[in-house]
């Protein structure tokens, strides 16, 4: 009776300050909730009604006093709720995993399950689906880069061809002056593969093909 007695004191003193101190507006719910306990197990209330409102009181009271209202309106169910997304809800966890001091995965999902209503294990469930998502990401963007260095290559490759048969092409003129002037074949495929960074037998081919 005594203890009654002194949560009923503390019941009325929360209420008397509430509408100026937030906190004494959460210990009124807090403190409200074992009231409508005992009611609902007593039959005085319908059925469930107690425990409904005392789930609500007691998950609101433990927030932070910028996130009670939020968290009254989702435990009373006067908000539509949208069906959780797996991708947000993960990255979530990750941030709150990097936090200062980091925490692990376990603590974060039970942070991220407070703050947003959705179940530990659809938390840390979505954490590991997060995880998978960055993981193939990072496979096709590692796939993508490769791709595109391998055209690259590919057209680097066609770029420096196309130069090297150009100066093939005027060796070849120049092998055919030297001819012309009495130079022998040798001398003239030898000095002008010099004159033009070619392979003398490049410009044999060159010149065969013309023939």
């Amino acid at each position: 009776m005594m203890m009654k007695y002194i949560c009923d004191m503390a019941l009325d003193d929360a209420i008397s300050q509430a509408q100026n101190n937030p906190e004494a507006a959460a210990e009124v719910l807090r403190l409200a909730a074992p009231y409508l306990i005992d009611l609902d197990a007593r039959g005085e209330l319908p059925l469930g009604l107690g425990r409904y409102l005392a789930n609500a009181f007691n998950l609101t009271a433990r927030e932070e006093t910028k996130n009670r209202p939020q968290m009254l309106a989702r435990t009373l169910h006067l908000t539509v709720r949208n069906r959780p997304n797996l991708f947000k809800t993960g990255a979530a966890v990750e941030d709150a995993m990097q936090g200062n001091p980091p925490v692990t995965q376990y603590a974060a999902a039970q942070q991220v399950s407070r703050q947003t209503g959705v179940s530990l294990s659809f938390a840390k469930k979505a954490h590991n689906f997060y995880l998978a998502c960055l993981e193939e990401s990072e496979r096709i963007e590692q796939e993508e880069w490769l791709l595109q260095r391998e055209e690259d290559e590919r057209i680097e490759a066609a770029l420096e061809n196309e130069v090297y048969e150009s100066r093939l092409e005027d060796a070849a003129k120049q092998v055919q002056q030297l001819l012309g002037d009495g130079v022998s074949m040798q001398e003239a495929l030898v000095n002008s593969a010099q004159n033009h960074a070619v392979y003398p037998m490049d410009i044999e081919k060159i010149i065969g093909r013309k023939s």
